[in-house]
C-alpha cells in the first residue's frame, strides 16, 4: 500500500472516526501486509477492534505477534488466518487472550499453504 501516515491522517482518519462514531462496536478491517496501518489506528478511541487478514506474502505470524500483542493492550483483535496446530498453539501461547479472537481455518502441516491460499480466493470471487 501507498499510504503515508500524514496523508493517512489528513485524508482518511476523519472518516474513519465518523464511521467508527456511527456504530455501537466499529471493527477495523486491514491486513498483515501493511502493519502500520493497524498501528496508526491504534489510538483511535471509537474504534474497538481491529482486525487483520493475514496475507500469505506479509510477515509471518510469528514475526506479527509483537504488534498484535500491542494491539491488544489497546483493542480487541481479530486474526483471521489458515493455520497449522503448531501456528494454533504458538498463538494462544504467545498472544494475549483478552480480547482475542482467532478465525482461524486448521490446515495440515504438510499441506501447500499456496494452494490453502488460493482456495480461499476463490471463496471470496464466488460470494462477490
Amino acid at each position: 500500500m501507498n499510504l503515508s501516515q500524514p496523508h493517512f491522517e489528513e485524508f482518511l482518519l476523519p472518516s474513519v472516526r465518523k464511521v467508527a462514531r456511527a456504530f455501537e462496536y466499529e471493527v477495523f478491517h486491514t491486513h498483515s501486509g501493511f502493519g502500520n496501518l493497524a498501528q496508526w489506528v491504534l489510538d483511535v478511541d471509537e474504534l474497538k477492534c481491529i482486525e487483520v487478514y493475514v496475507d500469505p506474502t506479509g510477515p509471518t505470524l510469528e514475526d506479527s505477534i509483537p504488534l498484535w500483542n500491542r494491539i491488544l493492550e489497546k483493542k480487541s483483535l481479530i486474526v483471521v488466518s489458515p493455520v497449522t496446530e503448531k501456528q494454533l498453539d504458538m498463538l494462544v501461547s504467545r498472544l494475549s487472550r483478552c480480547g482475542l479472537w482467532l478465525d482461524v481455518e486448521i490446515v495440515d502441516e504438510d499441506q501447500d499453504m499456496n494452494s490453502v491460499w488460493q482456495w480461499s480466493r476463490a471463496d471470496e470471487k464466488e460470494e462477490a
